[in-house]
């Protein structure tokens, strides 16, 4: 034991290695997603990259909303937590059976969602984001789906009032 020790270029071979060992675990243990985390993550996914398909709210409560849709003559019957997004929802979340829109990805059909943090597929459900884009304060004004159109919100020629 005294060997390896007495060598420095050893024992700083051997310390680096133990100290790369405990960050690549600390790294490991401490990037672990939450379940929550990672429902917000796929949410937010299908949101921006996946398509829409019209559907049918069945039953809808405080944390879950039962939807069905048809795709490719297959119908779909799914349900989604609403659990974290309670506060987008209305207080009598039974009033929501009806038309939906679901966003759905195409390579699994089955995984879809009717809400989320920046959309939402149920009617009368208007989902409001915070403005942070310097391009919108001169003239420009965000739209659903993130394009942009200069000029709206400009007065007419001559109209000064």
């Amino acid at each position: 034991m005294d060997v390896i020790w007495a060598d420095p270029r050893m024992a700083g071979g051997l310390l680096a290695g133990a100290g790369l060992l405990a960050l690549a675990a600390w790294i490991v243990y401490r990037r672990r997603l939450t379940p929550a985390e990672k429902e917000r993550r796929r949410r937010l996914a299908l949101n921006r990259w996946q398509r829409t398909v019209e559907g049918l709210v069945l039953d809808a409560g405080p944390d879950l909303i039962h939807y069905q849709y048809e795709l490719r003559g297959v119908a779909y019957f799914a349900s989604q937590d609403v659990s974290a997004l309670r506060g987008l929802l209305p207080e009598d979340p039974a009033r929501l059976a009806g038309p939906v829109n679901v966003k759905y990805d195409p390579r699994n059909p089955a995984n879809s969602i009717v809400l989320c943090e920046e959309w939402s597929g149920l009617p009368g459900i208007v989902i409001r984001k915070e403005r942070t884009d310097a391009s919108q304060e001169s003239g420009m004004e965000k739209l659903g789906g993130g394009c942009a159109v200069a000029g709206a919100g400009r007065r007419p020629a001559g109209g000064g009032q």
